[in-house]
């Protein structure tokens, strides 16, 4: 089953509540995008999961079936920005085993490819 350890996944401009503090954060083309496939030792993925909910720039924590126990998406303005989520804060949390980082070139949503798919459409209606 997929769980998500996140307040909800950030849109294009959305406020967020961060240990009690609310920041104002923008999602935009500029952004970097990372995908990182996460092993935790079994008896700590939850606790896992929570500490990385918290540690600023990753968005979202999933738990997930398969060969890797949680997935967490990191979004940032630059790749030192990246470096310094996977370097320096997440292997600070206990319970990690091991990583993979994925970096994303393009974002696809139904909302994208809806769009791309109705471009002409208006002119040939009516």
């Amino acid at each position: 089953p997929l769980a998500c350890f996140s307040h909800r996944p950030l849109k294009r401009h959305d406020v967020i509540l961060h240990h009690g503090y609310i920041r104002e954060k923008w999602i935009s083309g500029d952004m970097l995008t990372a995908i990182v496939l996460i092993k935790a030792a079994r008896d700590k993925i939850n606790n896992v999961a929570q500490k990385l909910a918290d540690i600023e720039g990753i968005s979202e924590v999933y738990s997930v079936s398969g060969r890797y126990d949680l997935i967490a998406i990191v979004r940032v303005g630059a790749n030192e920005e990246l470096a310094k989520v996977v370097t320096r804060q997440m292997v600070l949390v206990n319970g990690i085993a091991d990583t993979e980082t994925l970096i994303a070139f393009r974002h696809y949503s139904r909302h994208d490819l809806e769009q791309m798919f109705a471009i002409g459409l208006e002119e040939n209606q009516g």
